[in-house]
């Protein structure tokens, strides 16, 4: 599913500091969180956890009251992140809202979806990356 996402991070110079993840662990976690989108696993699985995208993601999922104090957490609610961008924004799924996608930003605690899954969001990063990095070059 993400071989030439791959390629793409090689091409960017990305994707070093990613590790794959044990197919146990994401037996696992397919186990755990029945329903877990496939795309996600599989980018666990293929890419891995770490920064190879300039966000964390996360080896497995992590509950609000991991991340935040307790008030903030129960405002958020019932979410298992999966990523942030190591500046407050933070992506995870609803899994009560038929696993959607969520970005949400720490200060106000502002929510968008995000659409597409898991796959389209991690190319849209990819994507800008590769716009910052031609502009860059050119600049």
């Amino acid at each position: 599913m993400y071989a030439s996402f791959i390629e793409e991070l090689a091409a960017l110079g990305l994707g070093g500091t990613s590790e794959p993840v044990a197919a146990d662990d994401v037996a696992a976690l397919r186990s755990r969180y029945p329903g877990i989108p496939e795309d996600f696993l599989a980018y666990l699985a293929e890419v891995g956890a770490g920064d190879a995208i300039g966000w964390m993601v996360y080896g497995s999922l992590l509950t609000p009251d991991e991340i935040f104090d307790d008030e903030t957490a129960s405002e958020i609610g019932n979410v298992l992140f999966v990523a942030d961008d190591f500046a407050g924004t933070h992506v995870g799924y609803r899994p009560d809202d038929d696993w959607a996608l969520i970005k949400l930003d720490h200060a106000g605690l502002d929510e968008w979806p995000v659409y597409g899954g898991f796959l389209e969001f991690v190319r849209e990063i990819v994507r800008l990356e590769s716009a910052a990095t031609t502009t860059r070059t050119r600049g």
